[in-house]
Formats: C-alpha cells, sequence, structure tokens
C-alpha cells in the first residue's frame, strides 16, 4: 500500500495557516486547472450549461483546518442526496460569481457574506 502524501499546510500551526492559504489562493489559478469539466449532463439536461458558484469553507480552528461540507436535501431534483459545497446557479442580479457563491452559501446555510 502507498504512503500517503501529507501537505506541508497541516504541519503549520493553525495561527499561521490562514496567512499560508490566503497568499497561494491569491495566486491565478494555473492554465492547466482552468474551465475543467468532465462533460458528463444529466438525462433531459440538453442545451448550455447554467453558470455556478460554490463556496470552498476552510474553517481556521485551533485543532486545525477543517471543511465544511453540505448535503443536499434527498426531495430535490438535481443531485439528491449528494455531499456538496454550499453555492449554486448564477443570478441575472449577482454581480459576479463570487456574489453568486456568498448569496447562495448565506441562503443555504446561513453564513453571512462578511464571514
Amino acid at each position: 500500500m502507498a504512503a500517503l502524501h501529507r501537505h506541508p499546510l497541516f504541519d503549520l500551526p493553525s495561527q499561521l495557516q490562514r496567512a499560508w492559504l490566503v497568499e497561494r489562493l491569491a495566486r491565478p489559478a494555473p492554465p492547466g486547472a482552468q474551465g475543467l469539466n468532465d462533460g458528463f449532463r444529466l438525462p433531459g439536461r440538453e442545451g448550455e450549461p447554467v453558470p455556478a458558484a460554490v463556496l470552498v469553507p476552510l474553517i481556521n480552528r485551533p485543532q486545525g483546518l477543517q471543511l465544511l461540507f453540505t448535503q443536499r436535501s434527498a426531495d430535490l431534483p438535481d443531485h439528491p442526496g449528494q455531499i456538496s459545497f454550499p453555492g449554486g446557479r448564477v443570478e441575472p442580479g449577482d454581480a459576479h460569481v463570487e456574489d453568486a457563491a456568498l448569496r447562495e452559501t448565506e441562503e443555504e446555510i446561513g453564513l453571512s457574506r462578511g464571514r
């Protein structure tokens, strides 16, 4: 069995993890990571894809970083029961994709945009 790779971020004290993330997330995405899409479309979902945005909430706690996921309701027509990041469709009133992710997160889990 192959050894698991531990990322150096997790070896930093928790108070330094946030600064490490902020610095790296401020960098532009590498060209090879832009516009990734596996092309999978649900049956009956032909046509142009709908722009959407998600928030990847990283919580910096004393015991270390934690990642927040949501579980979609089993009654939803799209992706029922799936584990996901909070977010969703970009609406006409959203100024940009970041605004859509923040709006959807506030609607879904009550996390205010200022947080």
